[in-house]
């Protein structure tokens, strides 16, 4: 499904319960909405262009911008208000939304990797 947006457009490419893909068309010199998500993660990967994703962080009086070129990614973790934005030439990027516990909360490690002859033995 293909939406316009005051920022350009959405096309989503994959909605699952677990995982949802959008195409973003961002035109240059636009904005999304202040906004922020009580139970997912938010994901860009720019595919075109360059695109800024400013996050407010709650714990201290700070809004962090974090500058992404084509390939770079850059997750928002749940509860963080955020917004993303383009330059003079406008982006593209995937837009994933997901659960926390997809983005690594659930692995558990008995120990740590490293270079040379790995352990044959399990601790």
């Amino acid at each position: 499904m293909k939406a316009g947006k005051v920022w350009g457009e959405t096309r989503a490419l994959l909605v699952t319960p677990m995982l949802e893909v959008h195409d973003l068309l961002i035109v240059p010199h636009a904005y999304c909405s202040l906004h922020r998500h009580r139970a997912r993660c938010n994901a860009f990967v720019v595919t075109r262009g360059r695109l800024w994703i400013d996050v407010r962080q709650d714990d201290y009086a700070l809004t962090d911008a974090t500058e992404l070129g084509v390939g770079e990614l850059a997750v928002v973790p749940p509860g963080l208000w955020h917004r993303f934005r383009s330059g003079e030439e406008g982006a593209a990027c995937l837009e994933l939304y997901y659960p926390p516990a997809l983005a690594g909360a659930d692995i558990e490690r008995r120990d740590v990797g490293g270079q040379g002859k790995a352990p044959t033995w399990l601790p």
